[in-house]
Order: C-alpha cells, then structure tokens, then sequence
C-alpha cells in the first residue's frame, strides 16, 4: 500500500508480437510495390502485370491490418491510493472502497465497482496489453481490499515486474461535502470528518466506529 497520496499511470502495450507485426508489414509493403509495378508495366503493354489491382488491394489491406495491430488503443489505467481509474475522455475512477469485484474472465480481467459519483462501473483489460496496470491493482488490492480479488487472479496476473507507469500526485481527499460511510449524514467541514488510510471512506469524526468496514482502525484519526 503506497503511503504518499500518488497513482501511477500505465499505457496499454500491444498484445501483437514483433515479429509477426514486421512480417505482416513487408507482406504489404511488398504486395503494394509488386502492384505498383505492375500498374506501370501495364501503361506499356495492357497485356502485361494481369494480377496489378489484386496486388495493389492485398498490400493496402496488409498495410492497413499492421497499422491496426500496432496501435494501442486500449484503455489507459491509473491505479494509486485513490483507487484505480479508467481514461474514457474523462476520468472514470472507482474508490477502493467502492472496488467491488476483480475476477478473471478468459484471458481478461474484469473490474467492477461504483465511481466516485455512485455509477456502476465494469471494464475488462486484457492480461495482454494491461499486465502492469492489473499487476499494481492486484498487489494494491490484496492489502487493501482483499476480498474483491477472485478466484485464481493473483496467480495469473502476477506480481509487479519493478516500478512500472508514469507517477502522478493526488490532491488531499476533499471531506466536506461527502456524506459519512456510518451515519449518511453530510460532512460540512475539512476538519468534521475523517478518512481511512485503507480504503479512503470518509467519516464524521463524531460518528466514525472504531475502524472502518474494511478493517483499518479509525482510533486516534
């Protein structure tokens, strides 16, 4: 569990082997040459080069295909003390303490929970182009909400590979205006309410049980 108030983002990698990814870019890169060729052999003779158009469409569809399998358009993730956070446009961020679930879906990882604003959210990021991101909420998760990981995750995901993603600071967790985890009651002021270390619900200081519902002691906040 990180102990300054700070998140690391990780960009999504592509799930495509070099290898392959080169291959399919010669291919095209060939087929579009062979066409274009062609096409200049054919304003000699008309006879000549007959397979031009087809070899010319290959190489664009090739192209095109390794193109497509070099983008990572996948889902950035952010995964800190504030919880983790998905990048759709705006920011969509689930709380730990609003984290609900994080099982294996085939070669995915589905994450389900409520936003900070009480929406439900569920995304699944393959353990392909996401292993990082998954890595860190795993590792994150299992100190701080442990029941939410499913059966068999941690083991497939495995653990953190070293300091992955981008850091990033947090702003202080904002009280007042919230609503108190134990009463319901609004929190007007900073300085009415407290927040768990853990799992950052908020409580009125006035009606804050001894520790949280995820088990961190509240005594002394």
């Amino acid at each position: 569990m990180s102990n300054a108030r700070t998140e690391r983002r990780f960009e999504p990698t592509s799930a495509t082997p070099a290898g392959l990814l080169l291959l399919v870019l010669n291919a095209g890169a060939l087929a579009a040459g062979a066409g274009a060729v062609g096409f200049y052999l054919r304003t000699k003779n008309p006879e000549s080069a007959p397979y031009t158009t087809e070899a010319l469409a290959l190489g664009a569809l090739l192209l095109g295909v390794a193109t497509a399998l070099s983008a990572n358009r996948g889902l950035r993730v952010r995964v800190g003390a504030a919880g983790v956070a998905f990048e759709k446009g705006d920011l969509v961020r689930v709380p730990w303490h609003g984290l609900a679930r994080v099982s294996l879906e085939g070669a995915a990882v589905r994450i389900e929970g409520k936003s900070e604003f009480g929406t439900g959210v569920s995304e699944l990021c393959s353990l392909h182009t996401h292993r990082e991101a998954l890595a860190a909420l795993v590792a994150e998760a299992k100190v701080r909400v442990p029941s939410v990981l499913g059966a068999e995750v941690e083991a497939r995901v495995g653990a953190p590979a070293g300091v992955a993603g981008e850091e990033l600071p947090l702003e202080p967790v904002q009280i007042a205006g919230r609503r108190c985890a134990a009463s319901g009651k609004p929190i007007a002021f900073e300085g009415d309410g407290v927040v768990c270390a853990r799992c950052e619900r908020v409580y009125l200081r006035a009606a804050a049980p001894s520790s949280c519902a995820c088990g961190q002691a509240l005594n002394g906040l």
